[in-house]
């Protein structure tokens, strides 16, 4: 009885909202999510680079961007690099984005393995403002060049997530709502003891709903207004390194063990044959003294020295 109650309260509540024209939850849900996305295409740059985008070359900016419009960019960069460079471009690039600040560049992963005498890559993966970005991808090909490496690829690639942003905001207007809505139960309609606690834990389940719902509206604000990197770097081929020849010395030097082993093995063969080979010499010798005793007498043993198909028995 006390759930009928609560839920003919909550409808009633939002039955009352939408009555009323100025407080119509679909026009509030369209106009809280076409606000933010004309301010952050305004405010996100070249992130929102498109055919729906128009860009002043003068100031280097879009001029007007059509609301609605999200994407998420992801850049890719391959460097190849003398082995014995790698390691300082790779930490100049890591450094520049530190000095950044967070605000402006935020690094994600760094690794990095190898010899440089031998072969060496590592990887550097961040997030960054759009304009940025482009700056530190000019700089990074720039500096390869300086080291003697080269740029061996450029990917670019873009998600539109438009659906999900517009999706995220209208469940966070109509959360709102709702929650507006119960608070004002829990105000203004008092009842049973029973009934209240029924409608705060409805609240605590809405306001954890729209804290998640918070969070992940934060996140793909953030894949859009900041655009991802990923540097590849990688080892350039030599002819010859000062390791070129060390198997041959590891060969060299492992001689007399492989000499060791193979000995070792046929020890091992003959230990493991030689009691199989006396137990047949054995049986063959007994086989024959029992034959001979019997007057059976061996094919190849005849007077006439001709071959036979099988054992004969001399008579008595």
């Amino acid at each position: 009885m006390r759930r009928i109650w609560i839920v003919t309260a909550v409808a009633s509540a939002l039955a009352a909202c939408s009555a009323d024209p100025s407080a119509d939850p679909g026009a509030a849900v369209e106009s809280a999510a076409e606000a933010p996305i004309a301010a952050r295409a305004g405010a996100a740059g070249d992130v929102f680079a498109g055919p729906n985008v128009s860009v002043d070359a003068s100031e280097g900016a879009p001029a007007a961007a059509t609301p609605g419009f999200y994407m998420a960019y992801m850049y890719g960069l391959g460097l190849e690099l003398p082995g014995d460079k790698l390691a300082s471009v790779m930490d100049a690039h890591t450094e520049a984005c530190l000095e950044a600040g967070p605000l402006t560049c935020q690094l994600m992963s760094v690794s990095r393995e190898g010899d440089p005498d031998v072969s060496i890559s590592g990887s550097l993966r961040l997030r960054a403002q759009p304009d940025w970005l482009q700056g530190f991808l000019e700089r990074a090909a720039e500096s390869a060049d300086a080291a003697g490496g080269e740029v061996r690829l450029r990917t670019t690639s873009a998600e539109d997530v438009t659906r999900q942003m517009v999706d995220t905001e209208a469940r966070l207007a109509a959360l709102r709502t709702l929650r507006d809505r119960l608070l004002e139960i829990l105000r203004s309609r008092p009842g049973q003891l029973a009934d209240l606690l029924e409608v705060e834990r409805e609240l605590a389940r809405v306001q954890g709903d729209l804290d998640a719902a918070t969070s992940a509206l934060a996140v793909l604000r953030q894949r859009v207004t900041m655009s991802e990197l990923q540097v590849s770097y990688v080892m350039a081929d030599r002819a010859m390194t000062p390791r070129t020849f060390e198997p041959i010395g590891r060969a060299a030097s492992g001689f007399l063990h492989t000499l060791s082993l193979g000995v070792a093995g046929i020890i091992t063969i003959v230990a493991t044959l030689l009691p199989w080979a006396l137990f047949l010499a054995a049986a063959i010798w007994a086989l024959r003294l029992f034959k001979i005793g019997r007057g059976w007498r061996w094919p190849w043993n005849g007077s006439d020295g001709s071959s036979r198909a099988k054992l004969t028995k001399e008579g008595p």
